[in-house]
């Protein structure tokens, strides 16, 4: 039985990091404090939609791919206090800042960027914003790379595109 879009966008879910910890930043060097554990969070989710978008552009078609997206944003909508903890930031800013940084995103890989040209312009992104200090850019990189789940979310999209077809 094929997955609803509902199915599809809650198993994107699953493998998407929640709140992030500080004690995981600790663990990569990084001062843990609440707000850039926030700002990690909402980096690691951001990532995390981008290539989503890309996987289901490319294993999704259009109709369906759109649809299991914005089921993935309401998902996210329903969880943003309780699993990611981002209570005090307003989800519709948020979407539209995605929005945003997704466009930078796609320039980067449309010009033939890798992921870590990605991931290194997120690193920038949050030690802009005051997040993290120039010296803990390698550390941040490390980080970025290892938790957004690029590989997952190739897999679970694979799964969505063999279920839909």
């Amino acid at each position: 039985m094929p997955l609803t879009p509902k199915e599809a966008a809650e198993a994107l879910l699953s493998v998407i990091p929640h709140a992030v910890p500080s004690a995981t930043l600790e663990e990569y060097g990084i001062e843990g404090s609440a707000y850039q554990a926030q700002e990690f969070t909402k980096e690691l989710l951001s990532l995390s939609l981008f290539w989503t978008g890309c996987a289901l552009r490319v294993g999704a078609p259009d109709p369906i791919g759109k649809t299991i997206f914005e089921e993935l944003y309401q998902c996210i909508r329903r969880t943003w206090v309780t699993d990611f903890e981002l209570g005090e930031v307003p989800v519709d800013e948020y979407f539209q800042e995605v929005e945003h940084r997704r466009s930078t995103w796609e320039e980067i890989t449309q010009q033939g960027g890798d992921p870590i040209a990605v991931i290194s312009e997120s690193s920038d992104f949050l030690e802009s914003k005051g997040v993290t200090r120039p010296e803990d850019h390698q550390k941040v990189l490390g980080l970025l790379a290892d938790l957004v789940p690029m590989e997952e979310i190739g897999e679970v999209a694979e799964r969505i595109e063999n279920e839909m077809t």
